[in-house]
């Protein structure tokens, strides 16, 4: 019961997690809106497949990046980096910023399009302690001089009764000022779209709205002149390691980036099933006899029981007689006894086989000695 228990439960964990596999993979390979937003291995309202994917049909060269962007120095393609807030880019580290310009100075051309809307508490209390609570640096204001402007945006439903109640407000971010080392283009409701700057041998492009390159926008509302303008280079890269699709080269990595982190659980279980099956029992041990050692008998006892199952009392003498005929010729001093006298020998009872025995063996010593039946 113990055995087929532990099979049925292992069986049932292993069709589960190979359904679990299909669905996670290789479903996925067909509805990837799993992935996260503004990937271009989304094909869900808020992806990017749809705009990959046309460039490539229209001759470009188009590739994914799951490496950190450092690795991408030297480069001379396009790569685009799209989907981080405003608020992320304002107040990213200088190492972020680094990062940025030296890819640009290498001989790409980074396009940077940012997620413009967001909410902010605008009556917020003020840090208590000014010490410990200092307010982050905007370095996208004091590195690359680029300040962002907001502007109240409606929402409706569900969404915009919650942020009302939370004291929020919903804002749409948009490119406010720039310093004259930024070119200007492509201007929507009074704002440009793209902010574009030489760096070395490349250039960094800033665009206040991703939104135009989802599929969702591509499908009902696409703007030829902002999807025109973004290429610049026969090679594009859309970088994917910054929305969390990054390789690392390893089993764990890539259980992460599929969100199969709760498989390990499984394998724990397994391997709890196992130590739970070889240890435990459903049945009670049987208590150990007192006595280990168990005494055998003689083998002439052994022999005696064998020709006890195997030789019928009543026919003994006779059985007797014949194995004395297959021996007697070891002997030179006694006879074989003839099938005639064998055939006198009656059919004993239990009592009277042992008499009978002794007196044929005495008479047989004789060799001239006639068999006789009592």
């Amino acid at each position: 019961m113990r055995n087929r228990l532990a099979s049925v439960i292992a069986a049932s964990l292993a069709l589960i997690l190979a359904a679990t596999m299909i669905v996670a993979i290789l479903l996925r390979a067909e509805t990837t809106y799993h992935y996260p937003a503004f990937s271009s291995l989304n094909n869900g309202r808020d992806g990017t497949k749809a705009y990959f994917e046309a460039l490539g049909k229209l001759g470009f060269t188009v590739t994914r990046n799951y490496r950190a962007l450092p690795q991408l120095r030297g480069t001379k393609a396009a790569v685009f980096y799209i989907g981080s807030g405003f608020a992320t880019l304002q107040h990213a580290n200088e190492r972020d910023f680094e990062e940025f310009e030296q890819l640009a100075k290498s001989g790409a051309r980074l396009i940077i399009a940012a997620q413009p809307e967001s909410i902010w508490a605008p009556n917020a209390p003020p840090p208590k302690n000014k010490k410990q609570e200092k307010l982050p640096t905007d370095l996208l204001k004091e590195r690359w001089g680029v300040e962002i402007g907001f502007r109240d945006r409606q929402v409706t439903g569900a969404e915009g009764g919650t942020i009302k109640r939370l004291g929020m407000k919903p804002v749409t971010g948009y490119f406010e000022k720039w310093s004259e080392d930024w070119s200007p283009s492509v201007m929507r409701a009074g704002a440009p779209l793209f902010l574009e700057r030489p760096f070395g041998k490349g250039s960094i492009l800033l665009i206040s709205d991703c939104r135009h390159f989802t599929n969702r926008v591509l499908l009902m509302h696409p703007d030829n002149e902002v999807l025109t303008a973004i290429p610049g280079k026969r090679s594009m890269i859309f970088d994917e390691s910054h929305l969390g699709l990054e390789d690392t080269g390893t089993v764990v990595g890539l259980t992460t980036s599929h969100h199969l982190n709760w498989i390990l659980l499984g394998f724990v279980v397994l391997a709890a099933l196992y130590i739970w099956r070889s240890s435990v029992s459903f049945i009670p041990p049987s208590p150990e006899p007192k006595e280990l050692s168990v005494s055998g008998q003689s083998a002439y006892a052994a022999l005696t029981n064998l020709l006890i199952q195997s030789v019928p009392p009543k026919s003994l003498l006779h059985k007797a007689a014949q194995e004395w005929n297959a021996s007697v010729h070891l002997s030179r001093n006694q006879r074989t006894i003839s099938a005639e006298e064998l055939a006198l020998l009656p059919d004993l009872d239990r009592a009277s086989t042992i008499a009978e025995y002794q007196s044929l063996s005495g008479r047989l010593k004789h060799k001239t000695a006639p068999v006789t039946v009592k």
